[in-house]
């Protein structure tokens, strides 16, 4: 399965127009690509944590929503986006910008990992770089913030968006929710965009326990689950 094609598909699902600049003249960014650093405590140790901003290499628009990517376990974010063909050319279509931050030890923690690092404190701490010392911050439309995440990052993004009022959409990739993740309450409604995979043998379409340490619920139930928290009528399900 190509999910590049399917990234494309989504993104589309729920991103929103931005209002233009008057001048029409498209402004070229020196630095359209770079990446920050940012020390977490994990384990009572100092970790420098990287993450990468990604903005159109041209700039015609006042603002843009965000986009997340997080890489599956054993990936990391350079990879990630520099493998992302189509997903570059979205941004440099100035359909958004996009943010990629590194999972620590190559996965994020959704309470079964190896890492045991806080990585909700991390996205916060993104946001918070992101806000107050990133430029150009004033083209990031923060109000529009999505996340989009393949396996390992597709559960962590199920635990981001029921813990903290960070997106207002996900696009899990190839894994619902956790049977702890989908017993938090989510604190806003937003979008859904779940693919999962029928014969998928670690993360497993009818639910039930995985090799890698999680119990999920089904597929099915994980969409309900968002489709209730988000105060949605079921009976509206096609």
């Amino acid at each position: 399965m190509n999910y590049i094609k399917l990234f494309t598909l989504l993104i589309f699902t729920f991103l929103f127009g931005c209002s233009e600049i008057d001048n029409d003249e498209m402004k070229p960014v020196v630095n359209y690509v770079y990446s920050k650093t940012i020390v977490q405590s994990i384990l009572d140790k100092n970790i420098e944590r990287k993450f990468w901003v990604r903005l159109p290499q041209k700039i015609t628009k006042s603002q843009y929503p965000i986009v997340m990517f997080f890489h599956g376990a054993g990936g990391n974010a350079y990879d990630f986006y520099n493998n992302s063909i189509e997903i570059k050319n979205l941004i440099d279509n100035e359909e958004f910008i996009g943010i990629f931050p590194d999972g620590h030890l190559k996965g994020w923690n959704c309470g079964y990992e190896e890492s045991k690092a806080d990585d909700i404190d991390f996205v916060n701490k993104i946001v918070e770089d992101l806000m107050n010392n990133t430029l150009p911050s004033n083209l990031m439309n923060f109000n529009k913030t999505y996340g989009i995440g393949i396996s390992n990052g597709a559960l962590f993004i199920n635990k981001v968006a029921n813990e903290i009022k960070l997106f207002s959409g996900i696009a899990p990739i190839i894994s619902q929710q956790s049977d702890v993740i989908s017993k938090i309450n989510s604190k806003r409604s937003l979008s859904v965009y779940q693919i999962n995979g029928t014969s998928d043998d670690l993360i497993p379409f009818e639910g039930g326990s995985s090799m890698v340490g999680h119990t999920f619920i089904s597929a099915k139930k994980s969409a309900e689950n968002w489709v209730e928290n988000s105060n949605c009528e079921l009976s509206s399900i096609i």
